[in-house]
């Protein structure tokens, strides 16, 4: 985690108690105004009020991005990208770093071509020596993180896979772990937020400005606020690595050949198509990477956040949200059909059981099973339809 890295237990116990006995501060974070700009093509402004930082923030145009580069008390303007990375989805040349979108995939220099960085190499390969080479593949020795392919890291100098490590096992890169999280040099069932909510990427910061997570061994510990991005100059504390569901993310990886499909400096979660044609094992993972690392980012977003800088989470979210509500339907219909079959099943013997007894049958069951049916009303005891016991 952001917040934990990798220490040991008896660290752990010694900052939650640090923590607790040291004077606690108020935490004072930037604020979001979505107040519009006066020029359309503005879409970000840093000032100093009061000292507190706010971002006036707007949503730029379709196809368009804010480079967030200007000073203090200047605008930002919208501007068109132009530094997709090779296997990112593309409209046309100028947006791509190589300036070459070809079949709406953005491409780069082919293996043995010349290069100065990684990022001059098409997908499934990296910058060494001035060449463009192969990525290393799992299980082959590594130095470096970022020359293993995509979707996995290097891990005692070996590439593993990212999140294939179970608990217990031990480990020195907390990405490796099924779970997303390590302690003392294992990966291990990351802490839950105490009090958090079940939809939402965290809490507002508690008055004592400390957040409360728990194991599920019952042990606790506590952290300090961090900023999100609200529209009150407010802390949060994120979700714990054991709220989130981090099968979602190996899932994805296992599933997908993402070697093929996205450039080592961007990661598995890469676009390569529109964000909207991506497939719903994408956003599942998207969501959960986001909560897991930055989950503060997204909590209690104002709708330019939602509409602007973080929309790519923001469609996933509604997206895997949409998925649960279908599922959830799903499930509902097929249970309200069986539950009608039984019944028109059991009203179809009810009904065949008492004609039976009606003509004369002496079976005992079926009188039984027609006694409900054929009971008398108080007012229509004449015409009892039970059959007569002479």
């Amino acid at each position: 985690a952001e917040y934990m890295g990798n220490i040991s237990m008896e660290k752990l116990i010694f900052l939650s108690i640090l923590l607790l006995v040291s004077q606690v501060c108020s935490i004072t974070c930037p604020l979001i105004d979505c107040t519009p700009f006066e020029n359309k093509d503005s879409c970000a402004k840093k000032t100093m009020e009061n000292l507190v930082v706010k971002f006036q923030l707007n949503a730029c145009k379709l196809g368009f991005i804010c480079p967030f580069n200007a000073p203090l008390d200047e605008e930002d303007q919208c501007i068109e990208p132009n530094n997709l990375l090779p296997g990112e989805h593309c409209l046309n040349n100028s947006e791509c770093l190589s300036k070459s979108c070809l079949n709406s995939i953005c491409v780069g220099n082919k293996l043995g071509s010349d290069c100065v960085a990684d990022k001059d190499c098409d997908v499934g390969l990296f910058c060494q020596a001035k060449k463009c080479k192969e990525t290393i593949k799992i299980g082959e020795s590594c130095a470096n993180a970022n020359k293993c392919q995509v979707d996995s890291i290097c891990v005692n100098n070996k590439c593993v896979k990212i999140a294939s490590i179970n608990n217990g096992e031990p480990t020195d890169v907390p990405a490796a772990c099924k779970s997303y999280f390590m302690l003392d040099n294992k990966c291990q069932e990351g802490p839950a937020l105490i009090g958090k909510d079940a939809d939402k990427a965290g809490i507002s910061c508690p008055q004592d400005n400390l957040c409360k997570y728990e194991f599920k061994n019952k042990m606790t510990f506590t952290t300090g606020c961090t900023c999100g991005m609200q529209s009150v100059a407010e802390g949060v504390c994120k979700l714990g690595e054991g709220d989130i569901n981090m099968a979602d993310y190996a899932n994805y990886l296992n599933h997908t050949d993402l070697n093929t499909k996205c450039h080592i400096s961007r990661g598995p979660l890469c676009l390569y198509k529109g964000i909207d044609d991506m497939p719903i094992e994408y956003h599942n993972a998207f969501v959960a990477y986001m909560e897991v690392t930055r989950g503060a980012k997204y909590f209690n977003n104002p709708p330019c956040l939602k509409d602007g800088l973080n929309k790519n989470y923001w469609t996933s979210k509604g997206k895997t949200s949409h998925e649960k509500t279908n599922s959830s339907l799903f499930y509902i219909l097929i249970g309200v059909g069986v539950g009608v079959l039984l019944l028109i099943v059991v009203i179809v013997i009810f009904f065949k059981c008492c004609k039976k007894s009606e003509d004369g049958g002496e079976d005992t069951a079926i009188q039984i099973c027609c006694l409900l049916y054929t009971s008398p009303s108080p007012r229509d005891l004449s015409t009892s339809r039970m059959p007569s016991s002479a």
